[in-house]
């Protein structure tokens, strides 16, 4: 399971350290027959599908087969919306909750440009697991109204359970605001959604200021062929479940002294739970789910969805002079123990089954 940076794989493993839970697997997994219905509906339609009834179906008999002869209990069903359509007849009466880290409504023309046609597919997988399920849990608020308003959920259904930071923590620093060298970091892999250009062109305007210098580092893409100051740092993709490029990853969190990554669709942002971890403060947009995990002006900062690279650099530069930026620090290591960790979601989830 690869998908949402591990998070999957990271809530397998905070079910499965509850003294109150034992885990079982049900994997309904893609293979090849997914992979043809997927070309041969992007042909046909040119291109503007994605999405079939038929992934779905061909999972029925596997997913109803493995629901029925389960004995859980409890069904806990991450991000699989379609698997949850498959095998809906053996869910039926069941305890199933559902988690996913917004709705697929919310996402349109946000995160998604879907066809009329997938809409019609994928709200149908979204509404059937909904309707399924006794408890709805998503890791951030943006996403609430939505599940009220458009799939008719009641208030007492939906859970808001924040998720945690995906690394194991190995210490935190405190921000020195009295320095000559800023090291600012962007964990991300797509270039034009994480604003790495609005990243870049802001710690450019802030080593114009003279205050100090500035150092950006990013991880998580490869250093396009073209020339870059010296100031600018490419790491490329790091794999945490490679040990020398985890210490890699490790030693950039505790290095950094500024978490930056403008990015302009999030539904959570677990590197936001990282980077608060590490005790470093976050300089974001306040879009989608971000402001869960980053409050502005305490644990960093979250600027309007039209802000430029020049108000990123006023906000940076302003926390430094002003010596916020040290009380944004300490605040984001307090909010990642009191919100921002997976033993606090792993408490959370064992109330909500036991109510």
């Amino acid at each position: 399971m690869k998908y949402w940076s591990g998070t999957v794989s990271k809530l397998h493993s905070t079910l499965a350290s509850s003294s109150k839970f034992e885990v079982k697997d049900i994997v309904v997994e893609e293979g090849s027959i997914h992979n043809l219905i997927y070309k041969v509906l992007r042909l046909v339609s040119l291109k503007k599908n994605e999405l079939s009834f038929l992934m779905s179906l061909v999972d029925t008999k596997k997913a109803v087969s493995m629901i029925e002869k389960s004995d859980c209990e409890i069904i806990f069903a991450p991000a699989c919306s379609r698997v949850v359509y498959a095998g809906r007849k053996a869910l039926k009466g069941k305890r199933l909750f559902y988690l996913s880290d917004a709705t697929y409504h919310k996402m349109l023309g946000y995160y998604y440009n879907h066809s009329a046609h997938d809409q019609k597919v994928g709200n149908a997988w979204e509404q059937n697991a909904h309707n399924l399920a006794e408890k709805v849990i998503i890791p951030a608020g943006w996403a609430y109204e939505d599940a009220i308003s458009f799939y008719g959920d009641s208030s007492d259904k939906i859970s808001i359970l924040k998720f945690g930071a995906n690394m194991e923590e190995e210490g935190y620093k405190v921000v020195d605001v009295d320095k000559d060298v800023f090291k600012i970091l962007l964990v991300g892999v797509d270039w034009e959604r994480k604003g790495i250009d609005i990243a870049i062109k802001a710690v450019e305007l802030l080593n114009e200021t003279g205050v100090a210098k500035f150092e950006l580092n990013v991880i998580g893409v490869n250093k396009p062929e073209k020339e870059f100051p010296e100031y600018i740092h490419f790491y490329g993709r790091l794999n945490k479940n490679v040990p020398e490029e985890n210490a890699k990853l490790k030693a950039c969190y505790m290095e950094n002294d500024i978490f930056l990554m403008p990015t302009k669709a999030e539904c959570a942002g677990i590197v936001f739970a990282e980077s608060a971890m590490y005790g470093i403060p976050s300089f974001t947009y306040a879009t989608g789910g971000t402001v869960d995990y980053v409050e502005d002006g305490v644990t960093g900062r979250c600027l309007d969805i039209k802000a430029s690279a020049e108000d990123f650099k006023d906000a940076i530069l302003e926390s430094i002079t002003s010596k916020k930026l040290k009380d944004y620090s300490i605040n984001a290591r307090k909010k990642y123990e009191d919100e921002l960790n997976w033993n606090v979601w792993r408490e959370k989830f064992e109330r909500l089954v036991e109510t």
